[in-house]
């Protein structure tokens, strides 16, 4: 019988959840095309491009802003009908307790908080990663450059310069290298570009020449590529905000360590990156334990007044997550309490409208 009942239960909110993302993909698709079809047709972009490099990993990325607000609502919807269809009712009438049905509730929420976490810690930063890249490449190539003249001391007696840097094709512009000696400038390489290769941590100078000296000698040296080995990564310039989401979890938690070694004060933004990628999938039992609560509670309006109900409550939710973040990266708030929070709160909520509820 509790099988049979789990099985039940856990099919529906399933196949609900399921239908709700579909809905909500497919809305947002439409929204996106809408606004960026000019774009598209002004750029000539093939349409298998446009398929396979944007929107394949456009819809992760809206699954993975909204996924806690439609799993919610899921719940709250499935279970607003069963309760107006008596079954919460009759399930109840056969001794089965309140806490009972939860299970299969609760067993659902961690195996998609569970899912939630893969995708928020290795799989969204690669799809996030290559949808910028396309944004950057065919649409907003404006902002494919956003620092200019960059100066950068590597050591105590080397000096890089780039007129700019592209983040998502790894490439710095007008690229030069100097060194020093006693103030004294003994070598210099020019380059038209300069290529990063992250697997071998080199950048590819292309077009470039060199100007060597040696005491009242001088020697010069060009070709059309040659490879250095600096300090210095892509991860360093001045646009790693915009790059963090991009990073999976390993290469965010080393990313942290390398700024809290150069020195860097406020790493808050980061901290507070990290940490939403194991907070929101908490949020998704918590809003699933709210939602059932809330729904199994007979009300006059019905399912209206649950849905009703429910946006609030996601919306409050919401503006919490917004709060504290906002306050953690402006402040001397620490991250992780801001963070969690908004977890912490709604987590006694659900608490108490659970032990309320059989009531």
């Amino acid at each position: 019988m509790f099988k049979i009942l789990d099985l039940y239960i856990a099919k529906k909110f399933i196949v609900t959840v399921v239908y709700m993302m579909v809905i909500t993909t497919v809305i947002s698709i439409i929204f996106d095309i809408s606004e960026k079809m000019g774009d598209f047709l002004n750029k000539h972009i093939p349409m298998h491009v446009i398929v396979f490099d944007y929107y394949i990993n456009f819809v992760p990325n809206i699954i993975n802003l909204l996924s806690p607000i439609i799993i919610f609502l899921s719940a709250l919807y499935f279970t607003s009908r069963l309760a107006n269809n008596t079954e919460i009712l009759s399930i109840l009438s056969s001794g089965i307790s309140y806490y009972r049905i939860l299970r299969p509730y609760v067993m659902v929420a961690i195996l998609l908080a569970l899912i939630d976490v893969g995708m928020k810690n290795y799989i969204i930063p690669r799809s996030y990663a290559k949808q910028v890249s396309f944004e950057t490449g065919y649409i907003d190539t404006k902002y494919n450059n956003t620092e200019h003249n960059i100066h950068r001391q590597l050591d105590k007696n080397s000096f890089f310069y780039a007129e700019s840097v592209d983040y998502w094709s790894s490439k710095a512009y007008h690229f030069a290298l100097e060194r020093f000696n006693g103030g004294n400038l003994v070598y210099k390489l020019w380059g038209d570009e300069a290529i990063y290769n992250k697997k071998e941590n080199s950048w590819h100078v292309m077009r470039y020449y060199s100007r060597t000296i040696n005491g009242m000698h001088e020697s010069l040296a060009f070709g059309d590529s040659t490879v250095v080995k600096i300090p210095i990564t892509m991860e360093d310039f001045s646009h790693k905000l915009k790059s963090m989401p991009s990073m999976t979890t390993p290469e965010l938690n080393a990313f942290i360590d390398n700024e809290k070694e150069r020195g860097e004060e406020n790493v808050s933004f980061y901290l507070v990156e990290k940490y939403k990628r194991f907070s929101m999938p908490l949020d998704i039992i918590v809003l699933v334990l709210i939602a059932v609560s809330l729904a199994t509670r007979k009300v006059r309006g019905g399912l209206g007044m649950h849905l009703l109900l429910g946006i609030l409550i996601a919306l409050s939710q919401v503006m919490f997550v917004r709060f504290s973040t906002t306050f953690a990266t402006n402040s001397d708030f620490p991250p992780q309490m801001a963070v969690f929070l908004p977890t912490l709160v709604y987590g006694l909520i659900a608490f108490l409208l659970i032990r309320t509820t059989p009531k």
